[in-house]
């Protein structure tokens, strides 16, 4: 019996998959969580939280120890899954030298991936979001992008990811609009949200993508009439059959939540 993906599982990240293949190797929330340098809690919630979006118990609990479901083992014992979280530059790479059957990626990066020749297909899509400090005027209710049309807007380095004002500017541009960027660059994506300030103006992101933010001093806004999400790409020849069952759960998600 086929299963469709609950829509819930958009609110689920790397990390969430990281802390559950830690639990389930560990057989212990709380060695997974010294192992992790997080709380015992975050696992549990982070557990909690898999379960509910999948609809699905995926371990036996007692006061000792935890135990992977059966039911879980059995649905492709023959698999083996390896997360691996890296640079969008280093993914790309690993993806070309096979050192991965499926990257995941935020889309703005799709040019570079139909350049490469690289396969693609939207994994997720929801409001595009953008990070705010706390006290910003457009905190504290819903937002449209006639909102935020004449901010400024903090953007990757041009040397290392020219997609990223490209996208922005089309984004601008088919609103009847123009991108205003701050002088402020990033490298990465993580260092934008590693060294992020809202007085450089605001952050676009998406999503899925997680914030650490351990001073609390950001919010994250969806923006209601704008749309972002998060890309997976393979190589077309190279396609095993635990990729092909994982190319056909995306679909039957995508079909589920209309993406």
């Amino acid at each position: 019996m086929s299963r469709n993906i609950n829509s819930n599982l958009y609110s689920i990240n790397f990390q969430h998959l990281e802390i559950f293949i830690c639990a389930a190797e560990c057989k212990s929330f709380t060695s997974a969580a010294q192992k992790l340098n997080i709380t015992q809690s975050a696992v549990s919630k982070c557990v909690s939280k898999l379960e509910s979006a999948l609809d699905l118990k995926l371990f036996i609990r007692d006061s000792k120890m935890i135990t992977l479901l059966s039911s879980v083992l059995k649905v492709h014992p023959e698999y083996k899954f390896n997360l691996e979280s890296e640079s969008i530059e280093n993914l790309i790479q690993m993806l070309s030298d096979r050192q991965l059957d499926i990257i995941f990626l935020p889309d703005f990066i799709i040019n570079r991936l139909d350049k490469l020749g690289m396969c693609w297909k939207y994994a997720a899509k929801d409001h595009a979001q953008v990070l705010m400090d706390k006290n910003d005027p457009l905190a504290d209710r819903d937002i449209s992008f006639e909102d935020i049309k004449d901010r400024t807007f903090i953007l990757l380095d041009k040397d290392h990811f020219p997609e990223h004002e490209k996208a922005l500017s089309e984004l601008f541009a088919s609103k009847g609009c123009r991108l205003h960027c701050s002088s402020k660059r990033f490298r990465t994506p993580e260092s934008a949200l590693n060294f992020f300030d809202p007085t450089d103006g605001l952050l676009i992101t998406d999503n899925f993508f997680l914030i650490e933010d351990k001073e609390n001093r950001f919010i994250k806004k969806p923006v209601k009439d704008c749309y972002g999400g998060m890309i997976c790409a393979w190589l077309e020849n190279f396609i095993s059959p635990a990729l092909h069952e994982v190319l056909l759960t995306i679909d039957r998600h995508n079909l589920s939540n209309n993406i």
